[in-house]
């Protein structure tokens, strides 16, 4: 399917980011059983909250259907995230991401060799500072990744039910498979 997704894209434009996904809440994180350890104690610099849990990277295209995705522990950051992962998208793809993705060995690398060019959003200090214009348009492009988000997390229950680690991964795989389905059949209709 993600395949599919990826024909459909001809601008060849797609958006990277993460949102976490609590396995329970930070006051019952000492008897959880479905996980333990600080691998999966994460932050959440926006809302300046920790969480426990995963930390889902998400690839769509700009229509916001998921190409890739990539479900590590809550306490990798995004730029520790996009190393681990494989970006799998057709050459001369470019990925926008927040500065949170901000590696100049991983650009130049993903440029060199796979011909994706990842453009992230950088900071004001930044080595490699944006326009203007650029910082607008990454800003804009980023707004529709969080919608996406929020529209995934719409679908998710107030708490996941699971009895293990894999059976908890699979019901988050099942519900982008079904946000994937839905978004799908609002683009083609």
């Amino acid at each position: 399917m993600a395949d599919f997704f990826k024909a459909l894209n001809l601008r060849s434009e797609y958006l990277i980011n993460s949102f976490p996904v609590n396995v329970c809440d930070n006051i019952r994180i000492s008897r959880s059983r479905l996980v333990r350890g600080e691998d999966y104690r994460g932050k959440i610099v926006s809302k300046r909250r920790y969480f426990f849990g995963f930390r889902v990277q998400m690839v769509t295209p700009l229509e916001k259907q998921p190409v890739q995705f990539f479900i590590p522990p809550g306490s990798y950051v995004d730029v520790s995230a996009l190393q681990m992962m494989h970006l799998t998208l057709p050459a001369g793809s470019e990925v926008y991401g927040d500065s949170g993705y901000t590696d100049y060995e991983q650009e130049e690398l993903y440029a060199d060799c796979e011909q994706i060019y990842l453009t992230i959003q950088r900071k004001a200090n930044s080595q490699r500072p944006d326009q203007a214009w650029e910082g607008a348009y990454k800003k804009m492009l980023r707004q529709d990744i969080e919608k996406a988000f929020s529209q995934v997390t719409l679908r998710f229950p107030k708490k996941i039910h699971a009895v293990t680690e894999v059976g908890f991964l699979i019901k988050i795989v099942l519900f982008l498979l079904a946000y994937a389905l839905e978004t799908n059949l609002q683009h083609t209709t």
